[in-house]
């Protein structure tokens, strides 16, 4: 199109002597509009019509490379635009204006003061302030938003998109400083234990439309400040919550004794904490992650979750076909024809990253799902202990994923999870030494290396749609021979885990499809044989509840049908795939 473009703008074609019946109409890209299509060629004096949909954030303002009053934008109720060429009679190259769509957050703060906050619209959803983008008050812990609609939002999370953006701190006043015992730790200190609590000790606070009473551990003690929770450090807690110090950095094994509480507020400045520092408390259940650094993660493929599971949440009440698995899923199917294939529900595409446990984010997916919906899942065989669910690690790469917007994490049960603070820990090792990023980049302005691009890179179903040619040779990219074997995926191991967490969306009225992740069908084991195959066809059917709507053979491709890896799809691949799914979906309701 580039080659196209310069023709069409003056790059030394003459023009043609014989009258001109063609014409050529180019729609340069940007990242403010999709379109199916930026080029069409019309009879002469025929119009152009393109069907373009805005980006998120965008507003599309003007055409220019056209005569005044040869353009015209129509407006449809479905949000998208016609553009309208009239009676073209000459080569175009257009450029489609727009302006970023920016909001104010009006945060009150208490005794009457604000704060006013601005923020592009670029997002499934708003993010609240950080604690570090608003000016603290001294004696009282900031611990969330409250909307207008009643929400309780934690700090740096995502708001619903509302007409009127005025935000109430939701402010608890510490717990008096004689109330704990503590030592000297680095350049503060560490709260190595506390006298019994009563009453007056605990803040009241309404969060999430009940009313909490929360034990407020003081940020600062006679001026050091709390860095530390020892073992047995906090003993005999019984509220609904504890909300921990702004600058706490370690969190010791048994750090809580005979406590009971459901919830934890903690900051993302936490480095060091074990796994097992709340052994010592019954009933824990949800975690609050308070945003108070900037993101480092703005921006990369793990930036697409949340605008992912944004979208899903914008679809309640609607019936959604919703694709799982890792990185294959993101570059390997095509919503828009699976939109026009089941015109009755919604297409999201969910994929992300296949080397993180797939658990956690099933269980987010089964909080935002509904009856009637269908999950597809394409396990990645070179990733199976992760896609097969088989632990119930949250991992490192959950809390990059959630970074945009930590509040997604508070629908996960704490007691359904292992490793919680081992992988909060190794987030926090990893994007400290990352540079700090803004919550207005989107994931859409990056290509997959992170290299900024002038057309969007996503679609609002979660494609990855840049263009990616077709590999030159059949040869495997990486050479890992993948095990195509029932050999490989022991029953134990694989596949009563994965049948465990399916269940789960059985029982809500949820069906799940299983077909297969696109493969280089040279980047498979020896032992893979069409015997062996065979036999993993057989088994998979035979033992897993999800139901399996694909044969094996139909998803192991030719090497040109493959990008950078051995199971990213090239455009093309990604349509031919996309295709073979429509028919394996369309025998299921014959």
């Amino acid at each position: 199109m580039l080659v196209l473009c310069c023709l069409l703008t003056g790059c030394g074609m003459q023009e043609a002597k014989q009258e001109t019946t063609e014409y050529y109409v180019v729609l340069e890209e940007n990242l403010a509009f999709d379109t199916q299509s930026h080029v069409q060629s019309v009879a002469a004096g025929a119009d152009a019509t393109f069907l373009i949909e805005p980006a998120r954030g965008y507003e599309l303002t003007g055409v220019r490379g056209a005569a005044a009053g040869d353009v015209v934008l129509h407006p449809r109720a479905d949000g998208k635009v016609e553009l309208q060429v009239k009676q073209v009679k000459r080569h175009l190259n257009l450029v489609v204006d727009a302006t970023l769509q920016e909001v104010t957050l009006i945060c009150e703060l208490g005794q009457e003061r604000e704060q006013r906050i601005t923020r592009l619209r670029i997002h499934e959803g708003i993010n609240t302030p950080r604690l570090e983008e608003v000016d603290a008050i001294p004696g009282y812990r900031l611990i969330g938003w409250q909307t207008r609609s009643g929400e309780s939002i934690p700090c740096g999370s995502r708001m619903k998109p509302e007409e009127d953006f005025r935000l109430k701190a939701i402010l608890v006043p510490e717990a008096k400083g004689e109330l704990f015992s503590y030592e000297a730790s680095g350049d503060g200190i560490k709260i190595t234990g506390m006298r019994a609590c009563s009453n007056g000790d605990f803040a009241q606070v309404l969060w999430e439309n009940q009313m909490l009473q929360l034990l407020v551990v003081p940020n600062q003690i006679q001026g050091r400040k709390v860095l530390g929770l020892a073992s047995d450090a906090l003993v005999g807690i019984h509220c609904d919550g504890l909300v921990l110090p702004e600058g706490l950095r370690q969190i010791q094994q048994n750090a809580c004794k005979d406590c009971s509480f459901s919830k934890v507020f903690c900051y993302d400045r936490i480095e060091q904490a074990s796994d097992h520092g709340f052994d010592g408390v019954e009933g824990l259940k949800t975690l609050y992650v308070e945003a108070a650094m900037a993101p480092r993660y703005s921006g990369t493929y793990y930036d697409t979750f949340p605008d992912k599971l944004g979208y899903i949440k914008t679809l309640r009440g609607q019936k959604k076909l919703v694709l799982f698995s890792g990185s294959s899923t993101r570059f390997g199917y095509d919503s828009q024809l699976l939109q026009e294939a089941f015109s009755d529900r919604k297409v999201v595409n969910m994929g992300v990253y296949a080397y993180a446990n797939a658990y956690p984010e099933l269980l987010l997916l089964l909080s935002a799902m509904e009856s009637g919906d269908i999950l597809l899942d394409a396990p990645e065989l070179d990733a199976t202990k992760s896609q097969f669910a088989t632990s119930h690690l949250l991992e490192w790469q959950h809390f990059a994923m959630c970074e945009g917007d930590y509040g997604i994490l508070a629908a996960l049960d704490y007691r359904e999870l292992d490793g919680v603070f081992t992988a909060f820990c190794a987030y926090q090792s990893r994007r400290l030494a990352m540079e700090a990023r803004s919550y207005d980049l989107c994931a859409k302005g990056f290509d997959e290396n992170g290299h900024p691009v002038k057309t969007s890179s996503y679609n609002r179903q979660g494609d990855y749609i840049l263009y990616r040619p077709n590999a030159t040779d059949e040869e495997p990219i990486f050479g890992l021979p993948v095990a195509y074997t029932k050999e490989a995926l022991p029953y134990e191991t694989f596949v009563k885990p994965y049948n465990a967490i399916c269940r789960r969306f059985l029982e809500e009225g949820i069906r799940v499809y299983v077909t297969y992740a696109p493969r280089n069908r040279k980047a498979i084991s020896e032992e893979s044989t069409p015997k062996n195959r065979a036999k993993l066809q057989e088994y998979l059917e035979s033992n897993l509840e999800a139901t399996v709507i694909s044969d094996v053979e139909d998803y192991l491709y030719d090497g040109e049908y493959f990008y950078e890896t051995d199971n990213h799809l090239s455009s093309e691949g990604a349509i031919l795939r996309t295709k073979q799914v429509i028919e394996d979906l369309n025998a299921q309701n014959e």
